[in-house]
């Protein structure tokens, strides 16, 4: 019957042997070594009462990235282990889930403006909504405040504004989307606040009220949006785009120094059947002004930061866009099942960086920045798997 409850429980275990270690990149981009160095135990239990409740734990075992002698040893085992801890409750059109979870914001496979897809988990409540065409997703969650390798040191100048282990980082956001059949437009907001002694509001929860007629001072705040169309069945384009701060001097309005800050992306995603397989693919190109995620006004720890505590040296990676500050990309992938027991998986990115922008960046305007050397670097994989059996997966990337 449908109203039964429900039970379902999952174990994988993956062993891989690399012969780079997953530190090779360490210094320069943790997202990637995080998702490259996959869990080596996922233990998953479910419990679902349909329309009414359900309870999900997910327990990941993943090897110590900062231990490079543990690269290929599946006994090494990170903190935070726990990846998925949720209870969730269907009222109506409206679904409420309190816990540690995943979020998904936007249309874009490889990147959002609202949370970064890198971002592992959130320890937040969460509303979504339904009013026919009309969705709404809430949320709010605070964030680790440890110090992470890519945070500068603590010196008697930023002492004030760097209150690791004390203050509590909140981060919030609204997200509203409107359905005209074949197209799909969406308009959002987040806001990092970080305050001497927790200043929290009531206001800072409100959705849309903080987007700029509050006087609620300091804190990170950033409106983002996106149009999704559907040009046929299995083709999708879309556009996403982020701003923090708009510069009013650029329409002959007295302002401050302070630049206009975007990002944006551009992107289409395809899937079809052919005489190989089904095929999926996806291309994106997006770029991210200099000072995207970056913050000041005495508050450093509202930056666009998702800090990670692990065995060892702490890590962080970019919260509200996948590359951080400066940042110009392109994303291309390929992904075909060619029989029941075959796909192949295929992907490009190349990400060009402004070698002087990070989250540390001075929040002014600096064309020395702007104008700052690029470099540029280019990652090319092709995975292969094989699928003998429905319990086992081999697969070989080159």
């Amino acid at each position: 019957p449908q109203d039964r409850l429900r039970l379902s429980a999952d174990i994988q275990v993956h062993n891989k042997v690399d012969s780079r270690s997953p530190a090779d990149d360490l210094e320069r981009d943790y997202a990637r070594t995080y998702h490259a160095n996959p869990p080596w135990l996922t233990t998953h239990v479910y419990l679902e009462m349909p329309d009414t409740f359900a309870i999900s734990i997910q327990d990941e075992r993943q090897r110590r990235i900062n231990d490079i002698r543990h690269i290929n040893t599946p006994v090494s085992t990170e903190n935070n282990s726990i990846r998925e801890g949720f209870v969730s409750t269907h009222l109506g059109s409206v679904d409420i889930t309190f816990g540690r979870q995943n979020i998904e914001i936007g249309p874009s496979p490889f990147s959002s403006f609202g949370v970064s897809p890198d971002v592992p988990f959130l320890d937040a409540l969460k509303i979504d909504g339904q009013m026919g065409p009309l969705s709404m997703t809430y949320f709010t969650s605070t964030l680790e405040n440890r110090r992470s390798f890519e945070d500068p040191p603590v010196t008697n100048e930023n002492i004030d504004f760097y209150d690791y282990g004390r203050n509590t980082i909140l981060f919030n956001l609204h997200y509203f989307s409107y359905s005209f059949g074949r197209l799909r437009v969406g308009i959002g907001s987040h806001i990092i606040i970080a305050r001497e002694m927790n200043e929290f509001h009531m206001a800072d929860f409100f959705p849309a009220a903080n987007w700029h007629n509050q006087n609620l001072v300091p804190n990170n705040h950033a409106l983002f949006s996106d149009v999704s169309w559907v040009l046929r069945p299995g083709l999708e384009i879309y556009g996403t785009m982020g701003l923090d701060d708009v510069n009013g001097n650029t329409i002959g309005i007295n302002d401050d120094e302070i630049p206009t800050i975007y990002a944006f992306s551009l992107g289409a995603t395809g899937s079809r059947r052919g005489d190989f397989g089904v095929i999926d693919t996806a291309v994106e190109i997006g770029a991210t002004h200099y000072l995207w995620g970056n913050f000041d006004d005495g508050e450093e720890l509202a930056r666009a930061v998702y800090r990670m505590d692990l065995a060892g040296t702490n890590h962080s990676m970019p919260l509200t866009g996948r590359y951080g500050p400066g940042v110009r990309w392109l994303n291309a992938s390929a992904a075909v099942q060619a029989t029941k027991h075959v796909g192949l998986d295929w992907h490009l990115e190349v990400v060009n960086r402004n070698t002087l922008a990070d989250f540390q960046t001075d929040y002014q305007k600096d064309s020395e920045i702007a104008n700052a050397p690029r470099h540029t670097t280019v990652y090319n994989s092709l995975r292969i798997a094989i699928t003998p059996q429905p319990w086992i997966a081999i697969a070989f990337t080159p």
